[in-house]
């Protein structure tokens, strides 16, 4: 059995929306308002991220990534102006530092992390959500 040129357009077809579909399965899994910031910061990675939760609150998250194994940042993570998370914390034995925190969900509010190594002057990234 030959595959005529229009069975082949609807294949090609069904192909790309099952690509489309693959490619943003983990945006799809995410509710539209979730923001995510990346970029560097002195030694380190990092991504910023507000995320939507059950209950009317938000997940707001801080990964560093690359820092060395032992290294001190202070960090500190604000709702529209109002502290979350303040402190130091540590890169695990991954070189990682992650900082997770909730808050109730605004529907608009404006989100700041700072964060550096002790001592140093900190980066600081801001989103809108």
């Amino acid at each position: 059995m030959s595959i005529r040129p229009r069975h082949l357009v609807i294949g090609a077809a069904g192909v790309a929306v099952v690509g489309l579909v693959a490619g943003g399965a983990v945006w799809a899994m995410a509710d539209d308002s979730d923001v995510v910031r990346t970029g560097t910061c002195t030694t380190a990675n990092y991504e910023f991220e507000v995320e939507s939760e059950e209950n009317d609150r938000v997940e707001v998250n801080l990964e560093l990534l690359a820092a060395a194994v032992g290294d001190q940042w202070q960090v500190s993570l604000s709702q529209d102006g109002h502290t979350l998370y303040s402190g130091v914390r540590v890169a695990d034995d991954d070189a990682e530092i992650d900082v997770d925190v909730t808050a109730a969900d605004k529907k608009s509010a404006t989100y700041l992390a700072e964060f550096g190594p002790v001592g140093q002057k900190p980066c600081r990234v801001e989103l809108t959500r």
